[in-house]
């Protein structure tokens, strides 16, 4: 009992977590997306939601400092993109399409639809960049993640809030390259009034930058970076090319082994 008390204590990595809705509601509130006060008070339920993610994420550490190996974080990955393409199953063929189903009133709902614009941000702010171009980003965006998580561990960077950023950041992007390739879009299912209609990988995207900035914290990541010279960061850019054609190198080998 004394363990559940603790977990639940506010600390930063609760105020983390919340913070990430926080600055949302803020923006949609200065955007005037709040039709009435009632939708306001409304969208600060989620706040409960972050507080109970943090508190699980902080429950998994105590289980287990930082996971395994690589092989680890592939199954996990693995486990949560089945996870919402099964949800996305269900959903494209048992729920009436664009029919809204309350679960919370009419403020928190299923709606299934298809956002041919591809990702939330691209339909939020109107900039109208195509679905091969998203689908050209999301492949670079997955090359990306898993290099930089690569080369952040190489220098025995590894940590819990580091492998939990990649798992859920590269979980999120390979889902929304599939959502483009067999949807056309991303089909979304969760509503909530008066903001906007989302599906579970882009809660994977958000609780990634949430452990990010865990981590970012905890590390005292910030007053390095903002003590970082300009002639530091371009080292560290070279450093990160080195290491990537370092290894584009070694898979051009590999792929050279296997055709001989």
């Amino acid at each position: 009992m004394k363990y559940i008390i603790n977990k639940l204590k506010f600390d930063k990595v609760k105020l983390i977590f919340i913070s990430q809705w926080f600055l949302y509601i803020m923006f949609e509130a200065c955007v005037g997306n709040f039709r009435s006060y009632k939708d306001f008070f409304m969208s600060i339920l989620p706040f409960i939601f972050f507080y109970i993610m943090a508190i699980v994420f902080l429950i998994i550490q105590d289980i287990k400092e930082y996971l395994k190996n690589l092989n680890t974080l592939i199954n996990i990955c693995f486990y949560l993109i089945v996870i919402e393409q099964i949800i996305k199953v269900v959903i494209r063929f048992f729920v009436p399409y664009k029919v809204k189903i309350p679960v919370l009133h009419d403020w928190l709902y299923i709606y299934s639809i298809i956002n041919s614009q591809g990702c939330w941000i691209n339909s939020r702010f109107k900039l109208g960049i195509s679905l091969l171009w998203l689908d050209i980003i999301n492949l670079i965006s997955i090359v990306l993640i898993i290099q930089m998580y690569r080369f952040y561990i190489s220098f025995n960077n590894k940590s819990f809030w580091i492998d939990c950023t990649f798992i859920m950041m590269i979980s999120g992007a390979i889902c929304s390259f599939i959502d483009k390739v067999f949807f056309g879009g991303s089909l979304d299912y969760i509503g909530l009034k008066g903001l906007f209609i989302i599906d579970l990988k882009d809660i994977y995207i958000t609780l990634a930058l949430c452990c990010f900035l865990v981590q970012f914290v905890e590390e005292n990541s910030i007053e390095e970076c903002l003590e970082m010279s300009f002639e530091e960061d371009i080292n560290l850019l070279k450093n990160f090319i080195n290491y990537s054609q370092k290894d584009i190198k070694k898979l051009k080998d590999y792929v050279k082994d296997m055709m001989y």
